[in-house]
């Protein structure tokens, strides 16, 4: 969208001026137009230390824009390392709108060799706009509250997830 900032001095309100014309092209991540691809599915860590596998983050605003450069987005698993467990957009050989970790084989072997890897980032969940106006409008607008975010480390135990918060499982602070 375009705007103007108008500024104006706080001890003399007659001296102002107006900027040009701005463009904003981008906003904060959606839950929507977030994906997460991982080079390698299977590394051989199962009893093995130093395999790796390159994680990448693809992110979106809303409107399917890339967001800002400087995005952090936040990695965690119950097994193995992630290298480095923070990466921001635009600082990677990746390109625009992407991240790039790596994930190592060491420490912790859960009992079927699974392990689970979740991306967070600070964003928002997705809405369907009907006025068209771009702002979430309570009563107009759909929204579905996704709950908070966890990692389902039932996945790593022989049996597998379970697909629910299970107490002592990573969650999200909000």
């Amino acid at each position: 969208t375009n705007v103007l900032i108008n500024a104006r001095l706080a001890s003399d309100a007659a001296i102002q001026t107006d900027s040009a014309v701005l463009t904003i092209a981008s906003g904060r991540p959606a839950q929507a137009r977030v994906s997460l691809a991982i080079e390698k599915f299977a590394i051989e860590g199962f009893n093995v230390d130093g395999d790796e596998s390159t994680v990448t983050m693809s992110l979106a605003d809303r409107q399917g824009n890339p967001v800002p450069d400087g995005t952090a987005v936040n990695f965690v698993t119950e097994g193995g390392v992630m290298i480095p467990p923070v990466c921001t957009t635009g600082t990677s050989a990746a390109g625009n709108s992407q991240c790039t970790v790596k994930i190592r084989s060491q420490g912790t072997r859960t009992a079927n060799g699974r392990v689970s890897v979740m991306a967070y980032v600070e964003g928002e969940e997705d809405f369907v706009d009907v006025n068209g106006n771009n702002v979430y409008d309570a009563g107009t607008d759909s929204f579905a509250d996704l709950g908070r975010a966890f990692r389902d480390d039932n996945a790593a135990a022989v049996n597998g997830a379970n697909g629910v918060y299970d107490t002592g499982e990573f969650q999200v602070p909000r």
